[in-house]
């Protein structure tokens, strides 16, 4: 008994995508890419968005009932100060929640409609261009994929900045009622 036969052409291994067609399918996945992370980065920011809400919330609740229980006059000193450490931590807390809403420029996937219809007169962000610049499907998708990457490293910067000012604001928030405790005991042991 002899072995297998043998094809009489060499295999060939498969190895996809080669040449021109590689490079068109490489742009075409950086654009894929490019937004399913600027999509996952608007989840981030979302989720930090909604989690800020809600800390203010609670925040100036606390503040009000806090900075209101301090205004009456008829308590000891030490509610007293008890009262306005938490509601000024309480007042830290949301204002810091209201940071994290003021960032700005958030940059969304998708290409405006005119980049395309006003295509060699003016450029992906409004600049005058020459027209030979994206003079193929490749050169517009890849203009299209390096549009995606500053805007990946534009909100990375903004999802950075909101989670440190979530962060502080959880700081203020939890620091409420140990620096509540505190001003408590040392005005009561002080004064």
């Amino acid at each position: 008994m002899t072995g297998p036969e043998q094809p009489d052409t060499p295999l060939t291994e498969d190895v996809g995508k080669q040449g021109e067609c590689f490079r068109l399918w490489r742009a075409q996945q950086a654009i894929r890419l490019g937004e399913l992370s600027l999509s996952e980065q608007e989840k981030s920011r979302d989720s930090l968005s909604k989690l800020a809400v809600s800390l203010m919330g609670w925040a100036i609740s606390i503040a009000i009932v806090l900075l209101g229980a301090a205004i009456k006059t008829d308590q000891p000193l030490p509610f007293l100060a008890a009262a306005i450490t938490g509601g000024l931590c309480s007042f830290v807390a949301a204002l810091f929640c209201h940071l994290t809403f003021r960032m700005k420029n958030w940059e969304i996937p998708g290409v405006q409609t005119d980049y395309f219809l006003t295509f060699g007169e003016t450029g992906p962000n409004g600049e005058e261009t020459d027209t030979t610049e994206y003079c193929t499907e490749l050169d517009t998708l890849n203009g299209i994929a390096l549009g995606y990457a500053k805007a990946f490293h534009h909100n990375e910067e903004i999802i950075q900045k909101m989670a440190v000012r979530v962060r502080m604001a959880w700081t203020a928030f939890l620091a409420i009622p140990v620096l509540t405790l505190t001003g408590w005991i040392i005005f009561s042991v002080f004064y």
